[in-house]
């Protein structure tokens, strides 16, 4: 069997190998370094060669260092001292016939063959020489002489050189200017033993080999074979070879392994001679330890030896040799390298025999330093040979250099509290480095990972803006402390080859000093590791919910639970959420909790933050023995989800939030300041620049007196941003009102995120407008714009922004089946999927919102807000809503004011068959079964009815009217000649036919050329009963206009009736009057408001005094009417009017109509008519009727002509005055 040890080779020669600083070579940078194979008492190549740097003053380290000493076979030692050979070194350049030969070497010549030299100092080619080539100048080597010519071969050649028995350490330079070789072999020509193999050089390029041989007693010449092994090229060549005898170690200690560089450990070592006897008793070692921190192998400083001296008269440490073996000491160093141990036994024979001993020191997985000032205590435990990886104190004036395994590079300031600082880590808080300058501290270590744990504070000032950073790798970007609170921090970082961990400490600007307290290192597999779990899955980022996390804590090599052995202090944190468990120390910075000794786990609380996204927690032990960051790992990872819904109250700095406060309630408002700027752990808050805020005080009666009495505003556009809502559409209900003063055109737009927002929003003072709108984020965020465009106030305001899901809640708002538009009628809505306590908003697009079933006027539970709102008792409500005047969908819309819920229904009201308007002035009455309006009421599809442009309207009093209906006469709407026409609509299906009637006449004035059209912007396409002119009519004399069958001619959804004043004549007014209109599918024209008997006169109360005489005074002398006779008269009257040129339409309205008896004594009426019915009175109002042909007879009243009269209206003629138009059949 064979077994590798490595043999350095340092001759003390710089000249040996290839040169410090030549390049050409492809291995040669530094030195030589072999790796051999012992087998059969011989050392054989078996690698490529390694170069370390060699460029140092010869020291104690000559020949060949063995390694694993005592496992190599040994040759005995000669009993005779050889006889000293006459060569045993040789520099060797192989030249051609230009004899350019390497300055201190010694040609061979072309054609050079062993036997040509002296009898012990002969070399050259065996038997047969090898060729030469020569390719000129032109190389940078400073070995250009040696490698610009070669001898080569095609076939195995061997070279002989005479040294004397012994080991040698051989060189030798390959390649070729112009040409490529591979696979140079060299082996020993006497056993064929491989030396060297794998040597291949491009063109150009030249090659090192090294490698070690023994000349065996007795022979006298080192024979070395040279070919080409299995490479593509047949052809070998040599540039130069070297000889150097080499130094057999003959005595040694065993190799211990690798050992922790901690500094303090004494370890103590047995050395023994590796031949049976070689050692006589009393012989005195001297023992020389060395340490190598640069890698070449050659010592940067000595190793303190603690074991005794046997002779302090000789230098260096002796130990006394007992029955082949002694024992010494030494202290192990506290930076990583290979320590060399040199031995040196000279015997009484004069015959030295020598040996080493290399251990590998690393750095200790686990280092801990406590940054001192002068006389400050080390925190506990302190570092002591029995636990060398405790706390180490480390001044400022502790500088790291090669040969120490810590220390800074340049002595920062120090500082000492005092014993100011409570527990935990008294002792290392209240003292460290500072600077203004950056610091570094340098620490040796193994290659591979650690944790780092840093801590920083001061119990005297705050300091701002630290960094630290790692082998150049900023790890901690922006540390700040306050002063009497410590901070700490652990990071991972990575130890390359160099074996060194730099820790940079700096400041970026603010106080202007850093300072470090102290730092743990640990390997990471001496770091237990924490995770974390909850079991909880996804879970609504609510920004109120505390939930409980358990940190496991598990060793990082078994995977197994870690129980902990003493208290622990934990400090936790969270990516997401706010840590809300009780804070164990107040010395630190951040949340700590206790982990108790004998467990191997333990919980905190976080709050649920405000943003969507998976946590990553942090926990670190203060100390740095245990770290973990990562997400939830139980099952499905903790997962924050947006909310269902999001409420801000936006405040003052001092005014209180609304209720319920969000924290503790989920469902909560959030409190925005003016100083609530956004921040990405927040979630919300306004961009960059903050609006102004402002508290009213309390508004009394108002549930919601918190959300309005406060708010912010701004003359200048203001964003306000909000995180973590995921992709869901939600309702926004935005609050916008002020206590003390309006404000109006303000807008609300959305910068990210789509929706429309809105715009033109004003409050009056005093009240808060809300608007609703949907917005869908982009990323999870929207950023809403708040700005004014203008008008009166320049100001913008915001009280609240409230975002639900949508859809939002639903509230159930049933309807009832399609009812008739009268105007007067209560209708009652339940409706359900409240909430009790709260406020909603509640509104009818058409009709009128009452208080209850009587029509009372609705009472506003909070006036605060714009419109009618309720509370709602229980989870429903009863809504009482007074139908409108006009047909159409009315929208019942129920919003609760926090935007929560929402639902609307829709009534639909159909056209009543006959609507009556009674236009009024300011102090008129409304007639009975009439809807009441005044000249400003303008036209709105809610209504169905209105004045396009405002008329006029007077009022003349209650008394003096020739007609009974006094509420209907009393008042009027007017217009002049110069005012012009006056439109008023009323809203009509398509398609439908009405009957239209105009009241008119003034109990003050005679007035004339009233002209009224009816859908004048198609009046030229109209039929002639479209257009009505009216004369005249005198003081107190009221008629009524008729129009049959009119239609909305253009499709738009109403019918327009125009007045206008024509012209006027001597003694008539300027202006018309209208008192009101009758509008009825067609033939459903109620009865026309009653005319009394002339002479009867009428106030508000009826019939006066004066004409209710008249009436009792009269005796009847004529008939009391029966059906028979009156139908009679009728068909006579029918056929008299069918007879003159009527239209097919006024023809059928006569043949239809129907004529009926009734008393009209109370009104002063002989007849009345509607659009197809007709009322006679009884009696004649007691004179009695003359019915049949011939004179009538004084006191009695003329049936025919009576009847005659009322047909004419339903043919749609109106009354004339009597006096203007005295034979007139309509007088």
């Amino acid at each position: 069997a064979s077994r590798t040890t490595r043999i350095t080779i340092n001759g003390g020669n710089t000249n040996f190998g290839p040169g410090l600083t030549d390049n050409t070579f492809v291995s040669g940078v530094k030195g030589d370094v072999l790796d051999l194979q012992t087998l059969d008492n011989t050392f054989d190549f078996i690698g490529t060669t390694f170069f370390v740097d060699d460029n140092g003053v010869p020291n104690i380290y000559r020949g060949i260092t063995i390694r694993n000493l005592e496992n190599v076979p040994l040759i005995p030692l000669p009993t005779t001292t050889p006889i000293a050979p006459a060569t045993t070194t040789w520099k060797l350049d192989f030249d051609s016939t230009s004899l350019q030969t390497q300055a201190g070497y010694t040609s061979v010549a072309p054609g050079r063959v062993y036997g040509t030299g002296t009898a012990t100092a002969d070399f050259g080619w065996a038997s047969v020489a090898a060729g030469h080539n020569d390719r000129g100048d032109g190389l940078t080597s400073v070995f250009e002489n040696a490698l610009q010519d070669y001898h080569y071969g095609d076939e195995a050649r061997v070279f002989e050189v005479d040294v004397p028995e012994g080991w040698y350490l051989v060189s030798i330079k390959s390649g070729d200017k112009n040409a490529s070789l591979n696979d140079l072999e060299v082996r020993n020509a006497n056993t064929q033993r491989l030396l060297l193999n794998g040597l291949n050089s491009a063109a150009g390029e030249f090659v090192t080999g090294n490698f070690a041989i023994q000349v065996l007693p007795g022979q006298t010449k080192l024979r070395l074979q040279f070919s080409s092994g299995s490479g593509t090229s047949t052809r070998w060549n040599i540039n130069s070879l070297e000889i150097q005898p080499g130094k057999i170690l003959t005595i040694g200690s065993p190799d211990p392994g690798v050992l922790a560089a901690d500094g303090l450990t004494i370890e103590t070592y047995t050395g023994y001679e590796s031949v049976v006897g070689s050692l006589l008793d009393g012989t005195l070692v001297t023992i020389t330890p060395g340490i190598d921190t640069s890698g070449d192998e050659i010592p940067d400083a000595l190793l303190e030896v603690t074991s005794p001296d046997a002779d302090p008269n000789l230098e260096g440490v002796q130990s006394i040799v007992s029955g082949g073996q002694w024992t010494y000491s030494f202290r192990r160093p506290n930076v990583s390298g290979s320590a060399f141990v040199a031995f040196e036994a000279v015997l009484p024979n004069a015959v030295t025999q020598t040996g080493s001993l290399a251990v590998d020191f690393v750095a200790p997985d686990i280092r801990r330093y406590d940054f001192n000032a002068p006389g400050s205590p080390t925190q506990p435990p302190v570092a002591t040979a029995l636990d060398p990886t405790a706390y180490v104190g480390v001044l400022s004036s502790d500088l790291k250099l090669p040969t120490n395994g810590y220390g800074w590079v340049s002595s920062p300031a120090s500082f000492d509290r005092g014993s100011g600082f409570g527990d935990p880590q008294s002792d290392l808080r209240r003292d460290g480095a500072a600077g203004t300058s950056t610091g570094v501290f340098q620490t040796s270590l193994t290659p591979g990972t650690y944790f780092v744990n840093v801590t920083m504070g001061d119990l005297n000032a705050s300091h701002d803006n630290m960094i630290v950073r790692a082998n150049g790798i900023t790890k901690l970007p922006d540390v700040d402390t306050t002063a009497g609170q410590s901070f700490h921090n652990t990071f991972s970082v990575s130890v390359g080859n160099s074996g060194l961990l730099s820790l940079e400490f700096l400041d970026a600007g603010g106080d202007p000093t850093w300072v470090a307290n102290g730092v743990e290192i640990r390997g990471a597999s001496q770091v237990k590791t924490a995770t974390f779990s909850s079991a909880l899955g996804g879970v609504t980022a609510d920004g109120s919910t505390a939930d409980t996390i358990t940190v496991n804590l598990t060793n990082p090599v078994t995977g197994l639970p870690f129980t902990l052995t003493a208290n622990t202090l934990f400090t936790l944190s969270s990516s997401l959420g706010t840590i809300v468990s009780a804070d164990a120390s107040a010395e630190y910075m951040g949340t700590q909790v206790l982990a108790m000794s004998g467990s191997s786990s333990f919980t905190f609380q976080v709050q649920r933050p405000s943003t969507v996204g998976t946590p990553t927690f942090t926990a670190t032990a203060i100390d740095g023995s245990a770290y973990g960051t990562g997400a939830d790992t139980n099952g499905t990872a903790l997962n924050y989800t947006a909310p269902a819904f999001r409420r801000f109250d936006f405040n003052s700095a001092s005014s209180p939030t609304q209720s319920p406060t969000n924290p503790p309630s989920a469902s909560g408002y959030q409190a925005v300041t003016t100083t609530a700027l956004y921040s990405a752990g927040q979630g919300y808050g306004w961009d960059t620049t903050a609006p102004s805020s402002f508290d009213r005080g309390v508004i009394s009666g108002s549930t919601y007196s918190d959300l309005l009495r406060d708010g912010h505003l701004s003359t200048a556009a203001r964003q306000f941003r909000i995180d973590g809502l995921g992709s869901a559409t939600y309702s926004v209900t935005v609050t916008m009102g002020d206590l003390s003063a309006m404000h109006d055109q303000m807008s609300v737009s959305i910068l990210t995120g789509t929706g429309t927002g809105v715009t033109g929003v004003t409050n009056t003072s005093g009240q808060f407008v809300q608007r609703t709108f949907t917005a869908t984020p982009v990323g999870g965020t929207l950023v809403f714009e708040f700005s004014d465009a203008g008008g009166s106030d320049p100001s913008w305001v915001v009280n609240a922004i409230e975002l639900n899901t949508s859809p939002v809640a639903a509230i159930a708002v049933p309807t009832t089946s399609p009812g008739t538009a009268d105007g007067t009628t209560v209708d009652s809505f339940s409706i359900s999927g409240l909430v009790a306590g709260q406020v909603y908003t509640v509104s009818v697009s058409a009709g009128t919102l009452v208080q209850n079933a009587g029509g009372s006027a609705f009472v506003d539970a909070d006036s605060a807000f714009s419109g009618n709102q309720i509370v709602a008792a229980a989870g429903s409500a009863t809504l009482f809503v007074k139908r409108p005047s006009g047909p159409g969908a009315s929208t019942i819309t129920v919003t609760q004011v926090t935007g929560g819920s929402i639902g609307s229904g829709i009534e639909t009201y159909t056209a009543p068959a006959i609507r009556r308007f009674d236009f009024n002035g300011s102090t008129g009455t409304t007639a009975a079964g009439f809807t009441g309006l005044r000249g400003n009421t303008l036209y709105n599809a809610a209504n169905g009815y209105g004045f396009v442009t405002a008329a006029s309207d007077i009022s003349r009093g209650g008394t003096g009217y020739s007609v009974s209906t006094v509420a209907l006469y009393e008042d009027f709407a007017t217009g002049t000649l110069g005012s012009g026409a006056r439109t008023f609509k009323i809203k009509a299906d398509s398609g439908v036919g009405y009957d239209v009637r105009v009241y008119t006449g003034d109990r003050n004035a005679a007035r004339n050329n009233l002209r009224v059209r009816i859908e004048p912007a198609t009046a030229a396409t109209n039929p002639a009963s479209y257009t009505f002119i009216q004369s005249s009519t005198a003081a107190n004399f009221f008629t009524n206009l008729t129009f049959a069958n009119v239609m909305d001619q253009n499709g738009n959804g109403v019918i327009d009736i125009e007045f206008r004043d024509v012209g006027n004549a001597s003694g008539f007014v300027d202006g018309w009057a209208v008192n009101g209109v009758d509008f009825a599918t067609t033939g459903n024209l109620p009865l026309a408001a009653p005319q009394a008997l002339p002479g009867l006169t009428f106030n508000a109360d009826g019939m006066d005094a004066r004409s209710q005489a008249i009436l009792n005074s009269l005796v009847q002398s004529g008939e009391t009417l029966t059906d028979e006779r009156l139908s009679t008269v009728v068909a006579d009257a029918i056929a008299r009017w069918s007879s003159l040129e009527l239209t097919d339409e006024q023809l059928a309205r006569l043949n239809g109509v129907e004529v009926r008896i009734a008393d009209l004594d109370s009104q002063g009426e002989l007849g009345l008519a509607g659009s197809g019915d007709i009322l006679i009175d009884n009696d004649a109002l007691g004179l009695g009727w003359h019915i049949g042909d011939g004179p009538v007879p004084a006191g009695q009243m003329d049936l025919l002509s009576v009847v005659l009269h009322e047909l004419g209206h339903i043919a749609g003629y109106g009354d004339l005055d009597p006096q203007l138009f005295p034979n007139s059949l309509m007088a």
